[in-house]
């Protein structure tokens, strides 16, 4: 490992170690399976148990939408999974960095993102924060104004909107139909 990152790495490891020194923590959600994470939480001490919450769901977008439901709702199998593994509750989770839900069946989500937080990703709330042209249009409104070629980028009520999931280049060619 490049020495920059070795030192980046063990300064992590300080600052994680206090906190997870001797606890369980549950890797879930797009976290389960990272090697990576294991090791980084092992090595500050954690005992580390990882929880395939058995969604096989080929759509990033779709499968992240379910980890989410099944974190903020969980099934009864995933309780009594937490439950045998951490009877006392005093376990942290790890579910990535994409989620919203701040407890799992009372256990802390580390990472978990505020509402703040998300709201802040979402493209029409960087177009105010950054100061960024375009213009913000209901879908039910209609594209029939945009002058073309244009980008149009969605931003979905509910779900996540990831980087470039909901973003069209909509040609000088197109037809109304295509627009």
């Amino acid at each position: 490992m490049d020495s920059n990152l070795t030192h980046v790495r063990r300064a992590a490891l300080d600052l994680a170690e206090p906190l997870l020194r001797g606890r369980t923590v549950f890797l879930t959600g797009s976290a389960a399976a990272s090697e990576r994470m294991t090791r980084f939480l092992a090595d500050a001490g954690a005992r580390v148990a990882s929880i395939d919450l058995e969604i096989n769901i080929e759509d990033t977008r779709d499968r992240f939408a379910v980890f989410e439901r099944v974190l903020g709702q969980p099934t009864e199998k995933l309780r009594a999974t937490l439950d045998s593994e951490d009877p006392m509750g005093a376990a942290l989770v790890y579910a990535g960095s994409f989620t919203g839900v701040a407890d799992v069946c009372g256990r802390r989500v580390i990472g978990a993102r505020s509402r703040q937080h998300l709201d802040a990703e979402r493209k029409d709330k960087q177009r105010e924060l950054l100061c960024l042209g375009g213009e913000v249009i209901r879908l039910a409104d209609g594209l029939a104004h945009l002058s073309l070629p244009a980008v149009v980028q969605g931003i979905p009520d509910d779900g996540v909107a990831m980087a470039t999931s909901h973003t069209y280049l909509v040609p000088r060619s197109a037809d109304e139909n295509r627009v």
